[in-house]
């Protein structure tokens, strides 16, 4: 590791020289060594590197985590304050900017203009009808169990985790199935950092087509109330809300259920109190949140001046990272493992705070109905690599599983379910939102959208 204890107080080091970098082999091998390393040297927050060249600092602790998250005096969410970035010290190519470039959303955003943003968001997810999404979910697990029960083999990542949530996703959004293929591989390259501004730039498009749709034919759907709330959202804040709805909502789920799954395999007991009912799903949900979060380290937020925490400095402007992994890592080292197998919930891998992630308890169920699936219709499952040679997706932000190949007895279809679309790397399946070409500015308009607010933020 980068960073050892030399014996100097950690305020007389020079954070960019003793930082610990959270990218490589050794971090996605084993990020849990990182974080209690970090936590024994420097206790509350500690220097990173969050990509080559770009330093930010991570909180290690939970309980200066919450405090964090309930003081918007000192700390705010508007990267616009981003020193690094607003000095240019960060490419506009950088990886990081897709989920740390400032977008006029609740995420972003602080005080009344947060609370305002909230609440459509809030109440467009409240108007949700469940028992009609608890259907869809258990006709679209079966459906896409379907496509693999009569193999006996499969990838539980890219067969099924990655792909529930994003249909789930996108009924929500009253679009067809076919268009979860285009979503998939936009949100993959923006969460993964690889040609995130290409990635970028197809994610807006898709949100700036289904926004074109929604105001030719609204419906009973996320967008279509967003649209009527007395919020009154700008065209700008309407295609905000929706990317940070798809984007915080779809990929944490598909980590949450692939995380679950590997933990199911390799863990015995767990695996055993799981599939015999002693353990209830919800239970075990909350669990892996605690023990293998989804979402490792976000939001980030900003000091408005220099901070004391603990025995170091975090100077005005610096990128804070939210380390929710590590957190929660500290709370289950103190009080042991008991504390995340009683379905306590007091884990933040939902965050914290007013900025608490407004979609957890659809998280919960999406991976919740997605699991007891899985249990009920794969009998004999097992991997088929050993346990430690699963590899893990390079992310800073996300903990996931690259592929989680298993074997299982095989067994025809349900007579009873309904298909789910098909997709082969040749082709993408077709969609319903471009069969009336939109204005060529209009068309731009997406993709110009990365620069425009680059230069927005920069002052340029």
């Amino acid at each position: 590791m980068n960073d050892v204890n030399d014996g100097s107080s950690p305020q007389d080091r020079c954070p960019i020289k003793h930082a610990t970098p959270l990218y490589g082999e050794e971090f996605e091998r084993d990020p849990s060594q990182i974080y209690a390393h970090l936590r024994r040297n420097y206790e509350k927050v500690a220097p990173v590197m969050l990509e080559p060249g770009v330093p930010g600092w991570l909180v290690v602790d939970y309980t200066t985590l919450v405090a964090i998250s309930r003081d918007p005096v000192t700390w705010s969410h508007d990267s616009r304050l981003w020193k690094d970035w607003a000095e240019g010290h960060v490419p506009d190519s950088s990886g990081l900017l897709p989920m740390m470039m400032w977008r006029p959303n609740l995420l972003f955003a602080d005080g009344e203009e947060h609370i305002r943003l909230r609440r459509a968001v809030s109440e467009s997810l409240d108007r949700i009808d469940q028992q009609r999404l608890g259907r869809d979910i258990r006709a679209l697990a079966n459906g896409l169990i379907d496509r693999f029960s009569a193999s006996g083999r499969a990838d539980l990542v890219s067969d099924y985790a990655r792909l529930l949530p994003l249909l789930v996703f996108n009924r929500l959004f009253g679009l067809g199935d076919q268009e979860g293929y285009r979503l998939m591989a936009a949100l993959t390259g923006i969460w993964d950092g690889a040609d995130a501004e290409r990635a970028n730039a197809d994610f807006e498009r898709y949100m700036g087509d289904l926004i074109a749709l929604k105001r030719r034919e609204p419906g009973s759907d996320i967008p279509s109330w967003l649209m009527e709330h007395r919020a009154d959202l700008s065209d700008e804040e309407l295609l905000h809300q929706l990317v940070i709805i798809i984007g915080a909502g779809n990929e944490p789920t598909c980590n949450l259920i692939g995380n679950a799954m590997r933990l199911l395999l390799t863990d015995r007991e767990f695996g055993a109190d799981l599939t015999s009912s002693r353990l209830p799903v919800e239970d075990a949900i909350d669990r892996v949140l605690w023990l293998d979060t989804p979402m490792a380290n976000y939001p980030f937020v900003y000091p408005r001046a220099d901070v004391q925490l603990g025995e170091v400095t975090v100077p005005a402007g610096a990128a804070v990272g939210f380390g929710l992994a590590a957190a929660n890592q500290s709370i289950v080292e103190k009080y042991g493992d008991q504390l995340a197998v009683s379905g306590n919930r007091a884990h933040v891998s939902f965050g914290a705070g007013p900025h608490r992630c407004p979609a957890q308890d659809l998280a919960h169920q999406i991976s919740a109905i997605g699991i007891t699936a899985v249990i009920n219709r794969l009998g004999g499952l097992r991997l088929t690599v050993p346990a430690e040679d699963l590899s893990w997706r390079s992310s800073l932000f996300a903990r996931a599983l690259e592929t989680l190949p298993v074997e299982f007895t095989a067994h025809p279809p349900l007579e009873e379910s309904e298909p789910v679309w098909q997709t082969t790397e040749s082709s993408s399946p077709p969609t319903t939102m471009s069969t009336n070409k939109r204005p060529r500015s209009e068309r731009a308009a997406g993709s110009s959208l990365w620069s425009s607010l680059v230069r927005l933020v920069r002052g340029r």
